[in-house]
């Protein structure tokens, strides 16, 4: 074997290794941010600047029926971990057009720190390329989340988590 057929299978195995580790760290990374923020939180009563780039967000609103409503999110990269505790309430979320797919945890009820955009594609709500307007309702976190291949997307198992979210559909 030549060394360039070796240099070319060592970036490969490198490639591989990074495609597949790539998720494990966004998660680690996510909760580390969160668990940060938790313990700052608690040490002192001020608000804390989140450690990711802000998203548009409206102040959740009671409909007609008591539900809490939000306008509407507008990135990819965004989930609903900052609703976790709403229970029942539903936020819309804005996936522009010719959106990136993100990190997923479950299939049909979600993480709460899951991409909102890149789980609608999963659940065959809209696609990357057209992307689209949904519309989630908050939950109480699981025991255990199943990955699922749906929808070019795939999702990955998670053990408990402490918030979820559905999509409510028409």
């Amino acid at each position: 074997m030549s060394i360039r057929d070796r240099a070319f299978l060592v970036l490969g195995c490198i490639g591989a290794l990074l495609l597949v580790l790539y998720p494990l760290a966004y998660r680690i990374t996510t909760e580390h941010a969160d668990t940060t923020a938790a313990q700052i939180e608690t040490a002192r009563p001020t608000p804390i600047v989140p450690t990711r780039a802000p998203q548009p967000r409206a102040t959740p609103t009671p409909n007609p029926s008591g539900e809490l409503e939000a306008a509407t999110e507008l990135s990819w990269h965004a989930d609903a971990a900052s609703y976790r505790g709403a229970n029942g309430g539903a936020f819309t979320f804005d996936c522009l057009r010719g959106g990136s797919l993100n990190p997923v945890w479950g299939t049909d009820v979600y993480t709460d720190d899951s991409s909102v955009c890149t789980a609608a594609v999963h659940a065959g709500l809209i696609t990357l390329g057209e992307g689209g307007i949904v519309v989630i309702r908050i939950r109480r976190g699981l025991d255990a989340y199943q990955g699922s291949t749906r929808n070019g997307v795939r999702t990955s198992d998670y053990e408990h988590w402490d918030g979820s979210f559905e999509f409510v559909t028409s």
